[in-house]
């Protein structure tokens, strides 16, 4: 129809960017920029980063926090030195980005399940706290782009989920409504496939646009034949079209192929009780038998 067709019209998606994608290697500087399914470059960095977590925490048994702490540190350190974007990275620093975040994450981890939640003093003090983390990073993510102060993004954000893991306030107990809830499960397939949906959406205005001879300027953003009205509903038509793909995509690829490859993982070593940090087997023992026998996860 003489659409610009956005997957097919972008020359950096060549068959030697296809295959790094499905390599998992385009987060590892071999593109100037992300190529394909475009938020694919985080699955790469985090499949990487993980083949790192497992290996160093093989070779290091013991230490894992300073391990960890350590290659937050690299991470952080190859961002602020060779990448001119800082953290706002991806496809060529993607990795480092990644390893930054997750072993911060992994820290507040241990932290948290070493009865390290934080004291909050009741709910009412507990939800000032929470709304405070919600104002700070809404205030973070407004102001820090484009400045190196973004480079303190992770520590911002673990600082709030540790907050809101102790889950004492009114923020935390709504972002445990069933709703928000399955929006949560689905979220990494939402983010996976969302990029694709703006695009068929954005196609499909396009083409729609030229069977009754209107123009539609560059994406989806803009008004929809003129008229603003129709971009709300072309905006409630792509969330709802999100959220079905991202179901389909975690309950039939997501879903079943993770328990396929814990089949296998499990046939090649049997798994092993992970202690948290500070915390006796006996007592890990009683807490799971405990959840188990009031309803919790077994």
């Amino acid at each position: 129809m003489g659409a610009d067709i956005e997957i097919t019209s972008n020359s950096n998606n060549t068959p030697y960017s296809f295959f790094t994608n499905l390599l998992f290697l385009h987060s590892f500087g071999l593109h100037d920029t992300v190529t394909w399914n475009t938020p694919s470059w985080s699955i790469s960095a985090e499949f990487l980063t993980n083949l790192m977590f497992g290996i160093s925490f093989l070779l290091a048994p013991w230490g894992r926090i300073s391990v960890a702490l350590g290659l937050a540190a690299v991470g952080a350190v190859d961002l602020l030195v060779f990448s001119e974007k800082n953290i706002d990275t991806s496809a060529q620093f993607g990795l480092f980005r990644c390893m930054y975040g997750f072993f911060i994450g992994y820290v507040i981890y241990r932290v948290a399940v070493a009865k390290g939640m934080p004291s909050l003093r009741g709910q009412r003090a507990a939800s000032v706290i929470e709304f405070a983390c919600v104002i700070a990073i809404a205030l973070f993510v407004a102001l820090a782009p484009g400045s190196r102060w973004q480079m303190l993004a992770p520590l911002v954000f673990a600082i709030a989920i540790w907050v809101s893991a102790a889950e004492q306030g009114i923020v935390s107990r709504l972002l445990k409504a069933p709703a928000i809830a399955i929006i949560g499960l689905l979220s990494y397939s939402i983010y996976l496939t969302h990029q694709i949906i703006i695009a068929m959406v954005n196609n499909g205005d396009q083409i729609g646009a030229k069977l009754i001879s209107k123009n539609v300027v560059g994406s989806w953003e803009v008004d929809f034949f003129a008229n603003p009205w129709w971009m709300d509903a072309v905006v409630l038509v792509f969330i709802a079209a999100m959220i079905g793909a991202a179901w389909c995509t975690y309950n039939l690829i997501e879903v079943p192929w993770r328990r396929r490859f814990n089949r296998i993982a499990s046939e090649i070593s049997p798994k092993r009780e992970i202690v948290p940090l500070g915390v006796s087997l006996d007592e890990l023992r009683t807490e799971l038998e405990s959840s188990a026998l009031f309803g919790g996860p077994p």
